[in-house]
C-alpha cells in the first residue's frame, strides 16, 4: 500500500511538473520581460523588488482614477489596456495565477462560441442575442472564476492532490522570476530576432506564392504545354 501511495505522489508530481509548473514558469517570464522590455515596468533582482512596483503600480493607478473623470477606455488601449487587466488581477504569484487561469477560459470560451455560430456542415452563420448576451455573461463570470482559480482550475486541470500543485506552480513562479531577473534581457533579445526572422520568411513566402498566382498567363501556359517528344 505504502508503494502504492509513492507511486502516486511520483505521477502526481510529474503531472504538476508537466502541466502546471512549467507553463507558470514560461508564462511568468513571457509577462514579466514584456513589460520590461516595452518599458513599464523596471528591472529587478527578487521578488520582494518586484512586488514593490506591483504596489507602486496599485497607488499610481488608484490615484490617477481619483483625480481622472475620463473613462478609462481613453486612456488605456493597446499593450497599455493588456498590461492594465494583467495588474487588475493584483501582480505576484497570486495575479499571475488569476490572469493564466482568465486567459485559459476566455480562449475556451472563445472556440466554444465559434463552435455554436459557425454550422459546421455549411459553414453558416448562426448568430442570435441569446448567444451575444450568454458570451457577455460568462466573460463576466470567467473574471470571478479566474479571481478563485485555486478552486476553478482542478476542473480543467487533472488534480488529485491540490498541495501539490500548489507548490509545484509557486516553484513555477519562482523559476520564472528568476530566468527573468537574470537572463531576462538577452531571453528576450533572441525571441525578438526569431520573431522578426519568421515574420520576414513569412512575408516573403505570402509574397511569392501571391506573384505566382498572379502571374500573367501562368495556368493557360502551362494547360498548353506539350512535351517536345509528344507526338500529335
Amino acid at each position: 500500500m505504502q508503494a502504492q501511495g509513492d507511486y502516486g505522489m511520483v505521477i502526481e508530481i510529474i503531472k504538476a511538473i508537466i502541466m502546471g509548473g512549467l507553463p507558470v514558469a514560461l508564462f511568468t517570464f513571457l509577462i514579466v520581460q514584456w513589460s520590461i522590455a516595452s518599458g513599464r515596468m523596471e528591472p529587478f533582482n527578487d521578488e520582494d523588488g518586484l512586488q514593490k512596483q506591483f504596489k507602486a503600480y496599485a497607488k499610481v493607478q488608484k490615484d490617477a482614477h481619483k483625480n481622472d473623470n475620463k473613462p478609462s477606455r481613453n486612456r488605456h488601449f493597446g499593450g497599455d489596456l493588456f498590461h492594465k487587466k494583467i495588474m487588475s488581477f493584483g501582480g505576484g504569484f497570486y495575479g499571475t495565477m488569476a490572469i493564466l487561469t482568465y486567459l485559459l477560459i476566455e480562449t475556451l470560451e472563445i472556440f466554444s462560441f465559434l463552435g455554436k455560430i459557425f454550422t459546421p456542415d455549411s459553414w453558416s452563420l448562426n448568430l442570435s442575442i441569446n448567444l451575444i448576451i450568454d458570451f457577455i455573461i460568462n466573460s463576466v463570470m470567467n473574471f470571478v472564476a479566474a479571481i478563485t482559480w485555486f478552486m476553478t482550475l482542478p476542473d480543467y486541470l487533472p488534480v488529485n492532490m491540490g498541495w501539490v500543485w500548489l507548490i509545484v506552480a509557486y516553484a513555477g513562479y519562482l523559476a520564472g522570476l528568476e530566468i527573468t531577473s537574470q537572463h531576462g534581457a538577452n531571453l528576450w533579445e533572441k525571441l525578438e530576432a526569431a520573431s522578426n526572422k519568421l515574420e520576414a520568411w513569412l512575408v516573403l513566402k505570402v509574397r511569392t506564392i501571391t506573384q505566382q498566382q498572379n502571374a500573367p498567363g501562368t495556368s493557360i501556359s502551362n494547360a498548353n504545354t506539350k512535351d517536345p517528344g509528344e507526338k500529335e
